[in-house]
Formats: structure tokens, C-alpha cells, sequence
């Protein structure tokens, strides 16, 4: 039956948990919280599913390369020094969120199983094992980004990446990423989920972590599979709940102030410093409202991660001294 697999069977103590954590509000408690859930996310957007675009340049032409793309590429070249500089910036921005990101993860934990009145003290402990996480990760991620980037060389073969030759190959590179896909989603899946805890509680590496963690999923590999699935499907529904709150969220802030900036540029008659004030403003409002409607979201599937990995092995049952 269903309700013998603990993804299932842990869905309302999740809930009740994360209910009687947050409600009555406490605002020291939500403001933490939203901040451990804005930093333990902000990794999160380097989708490794999501890694080539749609643009592949203009289909009508041979080569898709347009005219002006020599007096681009002077452009380029010309200030090559800049746009080291500016790629150099954004790899290291990014590198900081993903470490930032790992090091929350832990965080995370760490306040829902223990003393929740500060979070600094937890970072400060945790960087190290961040820090391996986000290494491994990464490699994670590069092996993925090669593993589907080899393939791509097919359609180089002459007659086999244009016409209709290339649809099969199309269909079966398509297919080759959805198989790859499935275990790397696991991986991360995982590592954030189980791995983690399991590295809190025996204050291990990475590695040795998710050698714990096989043992355990190969031990009740259905239950484990389960929850993989019931997690994939409930992130979906939250994520789409997320979008429609966010957007409602996003038309009531944005008509009065756009209102009020037609107001001024009519008034003015140009585009003012006021406005782009209303614009970030507006942003503000809108960051803050997405901060504060995935605190119960992440709480719950933090709550929810941990229920079933402690039903899974009781050693690992990081809530066992905290009530509901």
C-alpha cells in the first residue's frame, strides 16, 4: 500500500512540524529562515539540466552568422582585456553563490535540529564542509555538461545535421539526455537531501558521506525511489503554486507603481531617475514577498528530507529530540 512508504507516510508530520515551527509567527524565526532559504537557493539556479540555449542562430541562412558579426568580433577583440575581466567576474560571482549555497544547506539543518536564536555560528562551522560539497558538485555538473556535449559532434558529420538525416539523430540525442539526466537529478537529489545530514551527524567528508547514503538507499532502494519520485512531483506543484502567487504578487505591486511612474513621465516628459527608483523599489517589494512565501515551502521539504531519512535509518534521525 502507499501509505507504507515513508515519503507518503511522513507528508503530515512534515506539515505539522513545519506548522508548529512558524505559526504563531515569530519574526525572528521567519526572518532567519528566509534568509537560510534565499542563500541555500542561490546556487540552485545553475540548472545543470539547462545548459545550452535555443538560439543557434538565423536558420534562414547557411551558416546562421550575420553580417555585422566580423565588426562584433573586432569589437570583442578590440577589448579583450574588458571582457576577460567581466567573464572572470561572473565565474567568480558564480563560484561564491554555489560555495555560499552549500554552506546554507548545512545551515539549514543545523537550525532546524538545534538552537534557533542565531545562524552566523553555524555558518562559521560549516564552511569547510561547503566548500566539499560545491567541489563536488561542480564535478558533478562538468561530467554531466561533457557527458551530452560529446555527442553533439554528430551533427558536425556532413548530411547527418541538417535535413530530415537529422531528426533520428536528434531524437536519439534528446533521449540520451533524458537517460543521463535521471541519475544526476538523483545525484543532487541526494546529496542536498541525505548526503548532508549524514555528513552532520558523522562529521565526515563528502565522500565518505555518500558512501553512507548508498548503503542506506541500496538497503530500501523502493522507498528511496519513492521519495525521489513524490519529491520531484511535489516540487513541481509548489514551484507552479510559487509562479501564480509571485505573478499576483508581482500585477498588484507593478500597477500602482507604473501608474504613478506615467504620472511622472508625463508630468516630466522624459524617462527620470524616478522612475528606474520605482523600478528597483518595485524589485525590492517583489524579492522580499518571494523571500517570505518559500520560508513554509523550504522548511517543509528541509522537515521533509529529514523525517524520511531518519524512517529510513535511525541513525540518522536528526529530528528524533525535537517535537511536533
Amino acid at each position: 500500500m502507499i501509505s507504507d512508504y515513508y515519503a507518503f507516510s511522513e507528508l503530515d508530520n512534515a506539515i505539522n512540524r513545519t506548522k508548529n515551527l512558524l505559526w504563531p509567527v515569530k519574526k525572528g524565526i521567519w526572518l532567519r529562515l528566509a534568509i537560510i532559504s534565499l542563500f541555500a537557493g542561490a546556487g540552485t539556479g545553475l540548472n545543470p539540466f539547462q545548459i545550452f540555449s535555443n538560439d543557434f542562430g538565423d536558420t534562414t541562412t547557411g551558416t546562421g552568422i550575420d553580417a555585422s558579426a566580423t565588426g562584433a568580433g573586432d569589437i570583442i577583440f578590440q577589448n579583450i582585456g574588458l571582457v576577460l575581466v567581466l567573464c572572470g567576474a561572473i565565474l567568480l560571482i558564480t563560484f561564491l553563490l554555489g560555495v555560499i549555497s552549500s554552506i546554507f544547506q548545512f545551515v539549514f539543518v543545523d537550525y532546524l535540529t538545534g538552537d534557533k536564536t542565531s545562524i552566523s555560528k553555524y555558518f562559521r562551522m560549516r564552511i569547510g564542509k561547503g566548500v566539499r560539497v560545491f567541489l563536488f558538485l561542480m564535478g558533478i555538473g562538468i561530467a554531466f555538461f561533457v557527458a551530452i556535449a560529446l555527442p553533439l559532434a554528430l551533427f558536425l558529420i556532413p548530411g547527418v545535421g541538417t535535413g530530415i538525416a537529422a531528426l533520428p539523430v536528434l531524437f536519439s540525442y534528446l533521449l540520451l539526455m533524458f537517460l543521463l539526466g535521471i541519475p544526476f537529478f538523483l545525484v543532487y537529489l541526494f546529496t542536498f537531501d541525505f548526503v548532508i545530514p549524514v555528513m552532520i551527524k558523522d562529521d565526515c567528508g563528502v565522500i565518505a558521506g555518500w558512501k553512507t547514503c548508498l548503503n542506506i538507499i541500496t538497503n530500501d532502494w523502493k522507498q528511496a525511489l519513492f521519495y525521489a519520485v513524490s519529491k520531484f512531483i511535489l516540487t513541481i506543484a509548489t514551484t507552479i503554486i510559487i509562479f501564480i502567487v509571485v505573478l499576483i504578487a508581482a500585477i498588484a505591486v507593478a500597477i500602482p507603481l507604473i501608474f504613478i511612474g506615467v504620472l511622472t513621465a508625463a508630468a516630466f516628459a522624459a524617462f527620470t531617475p524616478f522612475n528606474i527608483i520605482l523600478v528597483l523599489f518595485a524589485l525590492l517589494i517583489l524579492i522580499f514577498i518571494g523571500m517570505i512565501l518559500m520560508v513554509p515551502f523550504s522548511t517543509f521539504y528541509r522537515h521533509y528530507s529529514l523525517l524520511v531519512l531518519g524512517r529510513l535509518n535511525g541513525n540518522y534521525n536528526l529530528l528524533l529530540k525535537q517535537s511536533v
